[in-house]
């Protein structure tokens, strides 16, 4: 009878080639993975409305002029796989009668494998609304001394 012998992974590994024991196309199993070099943004609107406001709310995002997606009101979208560094977040095609409270524009920091996020609290209707009443009672009412 004849006797079976077994031969150790690693000594077969060597026997055979490195390659036969990888798992991933050739690669060595044990070399840890690369850093990711790009990392996302993460757009969020949160819109408000008054009570008389009926339109229909919306808006375009770009990142550093150029377009990245839509977002409705209380959305989100997010950007994946944006180069590391500074990059220029704006919130664009806003109706007429809304405004970005912190202004349509933010900066947001990439960092390799990580999510930057990004807020744009929106409100439509009454707050133009009232603005353009409380300026025009300014112009009518000046304050006493300049």
């Amino acid at each position: 009878m004849k006797r079976l012998t077994l031969i150790p992974l690693p000594l077969l590994c060597l026997a055979v080639g490195l390659s036969a024991c990888s798992d991933k196309n050739g690669e060595d199993p044990f070399e840890p993975e690369a850093p990711r070099l790009t990392g996302d943004i993460s757009v969020q609107v949160m819109t408000t409305t008054g009570p008389a406001y009926q339109g229909d709310v919306g808006y375009a995002v770009m990142l550093d002029g150029v377009y990245s997606g839509e977002v409705g009101p209380g959305g989100y979208l997010t950007i994946r796989d944006v180069s590391l560094g500074r990059h220029t977040v704006r919130l664009v095609q806003i109706p007429e009668d809304c405004r970005a409270t912190d202004g349509s524009s933010k900066e947001a920091r990439v960092e390799p494998g990580q999510t930057s996020e990004v807020y744009f609290p929106v409100h439509c209707g009454v707050l133009r609304k009232r603005w353009g009443r409380i300026s025009s009672l300014y112009k009518r009412n000046p304050p006493l001394f300049r």
